[in-house]
């Protein structure tokens, strides 16, 4: 260990005890939370307010005047306006300590900044320093952990990294509408077949503290940062785009387990996608991933309880959908409108147009006869046990196929649904009003999956064979059920 390692512990101690007492005095509530250690959760500061606090407290005799320029004055340049302002910096002693446990050797770093964007940005100390003060005084805290101890552990990441030039982000997705009694599977860690390195797990859930809430966990190294040599020589954006690629494929396929959850009757739209970076990283603290109200999506009050054999259940389907190709490039279509109608608050209209991609990718190939008619006549076939279960089925398969065309044209589709309620009624749906109907399309989805799934059925081979075959489900028909409900 460094001989400037104990001075820097003893200035964190410092400043932990400066900024304790601080807060005592300005925000007692606060303190009284941070210095409750019984409890279940441990209470940490926001950041931002954490670095302000510190600012204010520990290093308050450090302000500094400065002077920025705005613009210049009718494009003359030597005339600049400039905007004066106080800064508060870290104590130059303080500083120099950390920067040399905690050498900055690059440039800057690039990673992903959300589940869906790559970014780039610079380092500075400073910024580096708040971090890892931050992780110390709540590690003390929090935890009852030595500073020294945390300290070192900083510093052993910190190396690892800057030996490595990569970091490891873990992919977080939280299912807060799911929950299991109990630490129902805690003791199970259920990896995904085939599908890199995932681990499912129960968590405490932030609505009911008594039950464990389901989480999915995949860790990946991915993240660079980049010298003045690896820009010249082109290492980096080769290397980083690997990595890249690897994340969304990741990514890809936890979003189809995700999906199969959905199959099962979970509602998980609006699912949080959260990705966790070290400590160090400079977008651990940005809110990339704050829960605004309008994309927390559920159509339950409470969350839904699963059992540990709907679980397996689930397991077993996606295994099930894996093996039969559901998940081919061939099936693209029906993959995605599955995903959209599982993963993203959509309207009624966005769920018709969603179904209705899935139902002519399956039920629609070959050219005898119009697309509506195949369709309707093709998936009522399928899920149907007699006749009058397909004429009811025809008929909502006709109404939704008309409803989609309504808005595609420019009509009024919506008073064309409440319209159409009657008719289905009278064939025999007990629909009260509009969303019943439109739910009731994910509903029939699901009751599709499930008939393709229990005839091993290949959803490749499936479609080329309804393809060429234009009596594919009148044949199926006959196959599935008794040849006396077969009613002409």
């Amino acid at each position: 260990m460094s001989k400037k390692i104990p001075k820097l512990v003893y200035k964190f101690k410092e400043g932990i005890d400066i900024l304790l007492n601080f807060v005592k005095v300005e925000y007692p509530s606060t303190h009284e939370s941070l210095k409750n250690t019984h409890g279940t959760i441990k209470y940490k500061l926001q950041y931002k307010f954490f670095e302000e606090l510190t600012k204010k407290s520990w290093f308050k005799d450090n302000i500094k005047d400065i002077e920025v320029p705005i613009s210049s004055i009718n494009g003359i340049p030597d005339k600049i306006r400039t905007m004066s302002f106080k800064r508060i910096f870290i104590a130059e002693e303080i500083l120099k300590l950390f920067e040399e446990a905690f050498p900055i050797p690059f440039k800057q770093i690039s990673t992903i900044s959300s589940h869906n964007m790559i970014s780039s940005r610079g380092m500075l100390s400073e910024e580096l320093f708040y971090h890892a003060f931050y992780e110390i005084f709540h590690g003390c805290i929090n935890e009852g952990l030595e500073v020294e101890v945390i300290l070192n552990s900083l510093i052993r990441e910190w190396q690892e990294f800057v030996k490595q030039k990569k970091m490891s982000i873990e992919l977080r997705i939280s299912l807060r509408q799911i929950v299991f009694s109990g630490d129902l599977i805690a003791d199970d860690n259920f990896k995904l077949v085939h599908v890199h390195d995932y681990l499912i797990r129960s968590e405490s859930s932030f609505l009911t503290p008594s039950f464990s809430g389901l989480s999915y966990i995949t860790s990946i190294k991915v993240g660079l940062f980049e010298t003045e040599k690896d820009i010249e020589g082109k290492l980096y954006e080769d290397n980083y785009r690997d990595q890249i690629q690897q994340y969304f494929k990741i990514h890809h396929e936890l979003k189809k387990f995700l999906t199969c959850i959905y199959l099962k009757g979970y509602e998980i739209s609006g699912y949080i996608p959260q990705i966790e970076h070290p400590w160090w990283s400079p977008y651990k603290y940005e809110s990339f991933f704050d829960r605004n109200d309008d994309t927390y999506y559920s159509h339950r009050d409470w969350p839904k309880k699963m059992e540990i054999w709907d679980f397996k259940e689930i397991l077993t389907l996606f295994e099930s959908l894996k093996k039969n190709d559901f998940f081919h490039n061939k099936c693209f279509p029906i993959t995605l409108s599955l995903m959209e109608l599982a993963l993203s608050r959509k309207s009624d209209i966005d769920r018709v147009f969603d179904a209705h991609i899935f139902l002519e990718f399956l039920f629609g190939p070959g050219d005898q006869g119009e697309l509506s008619f195949r369709v309707s006549m093709n998936a009522s076939l399928l899920i149907s046990k007699n006749f009058t279960e397909f004429e009811k089925n025809f008929y909502f398969f006709r109404i939704l196929y008309n409803i989609r065309s309504a808005a595609i044209n420019g009509g009024d589709w919506f008073d064309y649904s409440k319209k159409m309620l009657k008719k289905l009624r009278n064939k025999g749906w007990e629909f009260s009003n509009v969303n019943q109907m439109f739910r009731m399309i994910e509903s029939i989805i699901r009751i599709i999956i499930e008939k393709l799934i229990d005839l091993n059925i290949n959803f490749v081979q499936f479609r080329n064979q309804v393809n060429n075959d234009p009596l594919f489900f009148i044949r199926m028909a006959k196959f599935i059920n008794k040849p006396n409900e077969i009613q002409s």
